[in-house]
């Protein structure tokens, strides 16, 4: 109840703070940043709704694979006959409908025509079918058309696992689109649990696009992911070779992320779980949008999410419980992944209302341990667009709250909360440029900074909060409806 009482508490201080500074950065919100991807801002316009007329039918229980497909009663029984090796082209821009059972995963053999004619895997309606990985289709649907190219594709409303009685190590994926250009793919309401947790070798993400392809205009949207070995999503590549493959256009919203810091088989080094980030963002991404999502117990090898790429818009987010005490490199919710050929490759982030709820003190060397940690960076000729992080409520951090590790990029940290930093709520190690602004801060602990000036915002409009009370310190200027200039309105207190 007392996180709850805390949401609540600062959604309205956060609204308060909206008031005090203008919103900027890149991304699909309206911001006025282009992608040096495709000269575009996100378009969730291009996406389709699941269609609720079905073309052809399976079922595990009465199916028959002999069977045409064409109405429940000649249903087919495999997934392989509807859109896999078996199948036939004429299920190509057609909507499969499929019913409770357990399949094998299936290799989609199949694609959409057009932006009118998806090809849908989907649920019939009021059932859960199972897909599941094995050793020989590691994956419960994995993109593979003759063609190397997969394109109008809707997935919608499996329960994609891992089969724990399969006795073999899968180290596949629950949803894969690697190897091959992927465009207008649409992946909505499906459960994907317990992937690579049987005996992994590496780890196993929930949802991937990667590798020698390129993706675009991609929607993930609705889905649990909860248990996996590997990352929940992973997205574009970080390999040198492939960085001409791009991943743009891409939308992740309204998913949950759950526990991938539980224990399974040590076969990570020493560690109980390779559990990965909830969102892996790798150096080829460009415009997306990452909105709306719940992550919670993330992060043991590190962070909640890994944030490369350029133009990502991360909005509207909780992330709950990040990082991992037993972690050698630090815990965060959001963290940069080092420089890839000495040249750093993250771009015009745009970081705002998100709620960030604890963030652990990993002890092997927690000293830069932040719900945020900012990269410097060895090659800074791609950062040109600084990040803007904004509106956003920290809450707990059991060190810092945001750590700016030699960063040089004229970056925006601005009308933000800071609640319950056990060490510093913003600290600086050899960081010149970043401009901290109109940050509202729990006292007695505030931040560290090279100009001992601004703590009161004698220079920068910086302000604290006690959020006990409501007082301001430091001569703010915030005013609103509830507020005489020296309190928070008393209804946006406990």
């Amino acid at each position: 109840m007392k996180i709850i009482k805390l949401l609540i508490q600062f959604f309205f201080i956060s609204v308060i703070l909206a008031s005090c500074g203008n919103n900027g950065g890149g991304g699909g919100g309206g911001n006025n940043v282009s992608s040096v991807c495709d000269d575009n801002n996100v378009d969730e316009g291009v996406f389709a709704a699941t269609p609720a007329v079905c073309d052809y039918y399976v079922d595990d229980a009465t199916g028959d694979d002999n069977d045409d497909g064409t109405t429940e009663l000649l249903a087919w029984k495999t997934l392989d006959r509807a859109v896999g090796w078996n199948s036939s082209s004429g299920v190509d821009g057609k909507t499969v409908c499929v019913k409770n059972g357990t399949y094998a995963g299936v290799d989609i053999r199949r694609t959409g025509t057009d932006a009118a004619n998806y090809l849908t895997i989907r649920a019939m309606a009021a059932h859960s079918p199972v897909v599941s990985a094995k050793s020989d289709t590691p994956y419960c649907f994995d993109g593979d058309t003759a063609s190397g190219s997969i394109s109008y594709v809707i997935i919608d409303g499996f329960d994609c696992t891992e089969d724990l009685a399969d006795g073999q190590a899968n180290d596949g994926a629950g949803i894969a689109f690697y190897e091959l250009d992927s465009t207008n793919i649409i992946i909505r309401n499906n459960i994907i649990h317990d992937i690579g947790i049987e005996a992994p070798t590496e780890p196993n993400p929930g949802i991937i696009f990667a590798g020698a392809g390129t993706h675009r205009n991609i929607l993930i949207e609705n889905n649990t992911f909860d248990d996996n070995d590997g990352e929940g999503l992973y997205l574009g590549t970080a390999t040198a070779s492939k960085l001409g493959y791009l991943a743009y256009n891409i939308v992740v919203k309204n998913n949950t992320f759950t526990n991938n810091n539980d224990t399974v088989p040590a076969a990570c080094g020493g560690l109980a779980r390779c559990g990965e980030e909830a969102i892996d963002i790798k150096p080829t991404v460009c415009s997306a949008l990452i909105k709306n999502n719940t992550i919670d117990n993330f992060g043991q090898t590190g962070s909640a999410i890994r944030l490369d790429g350029r133009f990502v818009e991360l909005a509207y987010n909780t992330i709950i419980d990040s990082g991992h005490a037993d972690n050698e490199d630090g815990s965060f919710a959001i963290s940069f992944s080092s420089a890839l050929n000495d040249v750093d490759y993250y771009d015009g982030h745009y970081i705002h209302h998100n709620v960030f709820v604890r963030v652990k003190v990993s002890t092997p060397d927690p000293w830069a341990d932040s719900f945020i940690l900012m990269p410097g960076c060895n090659d800074c000729s791609n950062i040109t667009t600084p990040f803007i992080i904004s509106h956003n409520t920290f809450i707990d951090a059991e060190k810092f709250g945001i750590f700016l590790n030699e960063e040089t990029g004229a970056h925006e940290i601005k009308d933000n909360v800071f609640v319950g930093s056990a060490d510093k709520h913003i600290k600086k190690h050899q960081a010149t440029s970043t401009i901290i602004d109109n940050n509202a801060f729990e006292t007695p602990n505030t931040y560290d900074v090279n100009d001992a000036s601004e703590l009161l915002g004698t220079n920068t409009g910086n302000f604290l909060v006690n959020v006990n009370d409501g007082t301001l310190g430091g001569g703010s200027t915030l005013k609103n409806a509830a507020s005489d200039g020296t309190h928070i309105g008393a209804n946006q207190l406990p």
